[in-house]
């Protein structure tokens, strides 16, 4: 007597399921190394720093591409050394007179804005609807939150 050949079974449900699960933590993981894109924020309303800051910068960048196509200029090399300090004085110029204003938008969930000079996180735990927004602002020293301009959230700043 002859036995009928074994059917191949389709996979169970949870062998299905582990499998998406295992393609899902793959994905979280890789979103999770990946390179977060990082802008710099600078609110300044003094448009004379911000134009000197500017002229310095572009300055200490000929006086750098001059130094490095030039190695045996010593006075190549002094002019790049005293356009980078030039650059550094109009930096800090322009940090000092830079108040931090922001408004966050939702629909968004505990969001975070990462200084990039210090490393230090400014964070809301807090969720925000389409519609509502948060302004925060810092001063040396103080900083706030309002919710759609009237609730104080500063309690929710991490």
């Amino acid at each position: 007597m002859l036995r009928p050949a074994p059917t191949k079974r389709p996979p169970s449900p949870s062998a299905a399921r582990s499998a998406a699960e295992k393609a899902w933590a793959a994905k979280r993981e890789r979103l999770r190394r990946r390179a977060r894109p990082q802008n710099k924020l600078r609110i300044c309303d003094d448009d004379q720093l911000g134009q000197r800051f500017e002229d310095a910068e572009q300055a200490a960048r000929r006086a750098g591409f001059l130094a490095e196509a030039n190695p045996d200029d010593e006075r190549a090399a002094q002019h790049a050394d005293e356009a980078a300090a030039a650059l550094e004085a109009a930096r800090a110029a322009l940090d000092d007179v830079s108040d931090f204003l922001m408004r966050v938008h939702g629909s968004v969930a505990t969001p975070r804005i990462w200084n990039t000079v210090t490393g230090r996180v400014l964070g809301l735990g807090l969720s925000l609807r389409a519609g509502e927004w948060v302004e925060l602002e810092t001063r040396p020293g103080t900083c706030w939150a309002l919710r759609n301009g009237t609730v104080n959230v500063a309690n929710d700043l991490t």
